[in-house]
């Protein structure tokens, strides 16, 4: 009558031949199986690592944008400051008004239209 040996390997009989394949079959599943827990454990960590890299780059971004937005607001309204004092040193340059005009001329030349002064102002 046949017994069950200690190890797979002190069977010499045929018998023991489909046991020692399912003990070797059922030892590399188990290893396959470690194996796939261990690259699944590594993938979540890479994961959840990347997504914590991604979220704060968001942050970043975010807070970027927000302080584009708040220059832009603030190039945007020096000049409409810049273009208002403009119009109004036109306006006094027709009106001949030499109040106004009096820091304006240096040396003959008046940067509001960019020519010698006593030329003609072009229109807008």
């Amino acid at each position: 009558m046949w017994r069950f040996p200690g190890s797979f390997s002190d069977c010499p009989s045929l018998p023991c031949r489909p046991l020692q394949a399912f003990g070797q079959a059922y030892t590399n599943q188990r290893k396959v199986a470690e194996d796939g827990e261990t690259i699944e454990e590594t993938l979540l960590q890479e994961s959840a690592s990347k997504e914590a890299y991604y979220m704060g780059r968001l942050l970043e971004l975010q807070t970027e944008v927000t302080l584009s937005r708040s220059v832009a607001s603030n190039v945007q309204a020096e000049n409409e400051r810049l273009n208002t004092l403009l119009q109004d040193l036109r306006e006094a340059r027709v009106t001949g008004s030499s109040g106004v005009r009096s820091g304006v001329r240096h040396h003959g030349h008046d940067p509001i239209v960019g020519a010698k002064s006593g030329a003609k102002l072009g229109n807008k």
